[in-house]
This record gives structure tokens, C-alpha cells and sequence, in this order.
């Protein structure tokens, strides 16, 4: 994958241009937020942009070689050698969610317990781990160590996670969240692009915790904005 030269900005506006379809779907077709048990318009189909973008680019440059290569990155579990790091990887999130959770308890928040089985919490984690390849194979495995290359970790990050969050606001206006909550998810979604630049070569661990944290994030887990995203970066 270091073979050849990666290009962000061909990236970027190749994962934006994918997008474009979808939020007019979005607009276009019936409120699904009001049938579904998860607030997700039908624009959340770009979530497989990112990989897409990644791989056209990969295969211009490598063919199938390098398409292979990509893939084979949100599934290389023996890249963490020391085991102990699966314990805060799989369980600290829902701890942070609880925690969440429970101050909105203590605070009056929650109207109602929520109605969600443990079955459906797995079926709709597999989901979002799926969602989550789709977008980490091009944030993770394309776009950030180039853009590390060039502007160091910090910047990298901070451009990533911007244009992160521009790129989820016309989703998250679609599932009629509030200009608040968009915000704190906007800084959110920075401070998460942020983990990227620790670790250039954990996608699967990227992966799981993209996963994670959007299945907690739906209102359904009832997770409180202003406590949310604060807690969330710590996890990262």
C-alpha cells in the first residue's frame, strides 16, 4: 500500500461525488426514521463511499493487487499481538454509554426505559460494524497516512475529522436530530478522527470501535450529547 502515491483530495471529492446520490435519495424518498427502530435515513448508504473511493483509487494504481490488500485490512486481528487490549476495546463503550445512560437517569431525561432486546443490539452491531468497514477502509486504510505524510498527526486529524463531520451533516439533518445535537456530534466525530493518527495500522480495532460507538450513539441507547461525546473521546 506505500508503493504508490495516494491522493486526498482525489479522495475527498470522490467520496463527496459518490455521496451526492443518496442525500437526494434521502430527501426524495419516504421518512424511514419513522418505520425503522434506529434513526437512519436511506442516505446512511454512503457509509460505503469511503471504501468505494478507496477502492477505485487503489485499483487505478495496484488493480487487483492492491484491491486485495485493502480489503484484507478491516480483518488483520493479528496486528494487536498483546491480547489484554480486546477487554477496553469490546467493553469499554458500553460502559461509557451506561454511564451516559445514567446521568440522564439522575437528571430526569429518560421518559421512558427503553424497549430494546439483546438480540436486537447484536443484529443492529453487526450492522454498524459493517457500516463502519465501509468508511474505515478509506478513512484508515487510504486517506490518513497520506495526509499524516503532509500535514503531521495533529493536522491530519483535525482535516479529517472536519471534512468527517461536513460530510455526515446532510445524513444527520435527514433523521431530524436538533442543530445542538448535530454540533456536539460534529465534535464528536473530530475528536474520534483523532485515534486515527495513534495507530496507522489497527483498522480492525478502528473498525469495531466505528461500530461501537454509532450503535450507541442512536437515540434508542439514549445517550446524553453534552456527556456523550466528552466521555467518547476519552475512550478513543
Amino acid at each position: 500500500m506505500n508503493t504508490y502515491k495516494r491522493t486526498p483530495l482525489k479522495f475527498f471529492l470522490l467520496v463527496f461525488v459518490l455521496s451526492i446520490p443518496f442525500w437526494i435519495l434521502g430527501a426524495l424518498t419516504q421518512d424511514l426514521t419513522k418505520i425503522l427502530p434506529i434513526k437512519l435515513p436511506i442516505s446512511a448508504l454512503m457509509a460505503f463511499c469511503p471504501m468505494l473511493a478507496a477502492m477505485v483509487l487503489v485499483y487505478r494504481a495496484r488493480k487487483t493487487q492492491g484491491l486485495k490488500e485493502l480489503l484484507q485490512r478491516a480483518f488483520d486481528f493479528k496486528r494487536i499481538t498483546d491480547k489484554r487490549w480486546y477487554l477496553p476495546i469490546v467493553f469499554l463503550m458500553p460502559c461509557i454509554a451506561a454511564l451516559s445512560y445514567g446521568y440522564m437517569k439522575m437528571t430526569g431525561a429518560v421518559p421512558t426505559e427503553p424497549n430494546v432486546s439483546f438480540l436486537t443490539v447484536f443484529i443492529f452491531f453487526f450492522v454498524y460494524f459493517i457500516g463502519a468497514v465501509g468508511e474505515e477502509l478509506g478513512w484508515s486504510g487510504y486517506v490518513i497516512e497520506p495526509l499524516q505524510n503532509r500535514y503531521g498527526a495533529l493536522k491530519a486529524s483535525i482535516v479529517l475529522g472536519l471534512l468527517w463531520a461536513i460530510w455526515h451533516i446532510i445524513p444527520w439533518s435527514q433523521t431530524h436530530q436538533t442543530p445542538v445535537w448535530i454540533i456536539w456530534q460534529s465534535l464528536g466525530t473530530v475528536f474520534f478522527a483523532g485515534h486515527h493518527g495513534l495507530d496507522l495500522q489497527q483498522y480492525w480495532q478502528k473498525c469495531f470501535c466505528h461500530g461501537s460507538f454509532s450503535h450507541h450513539d442512536q437515540p434508542q441507547s439514549l445517550s446524553h450529547p453534552q456527556l456523550w461525546c466528552p466521555l467518547r473521546s476519552i475512550y478513543f
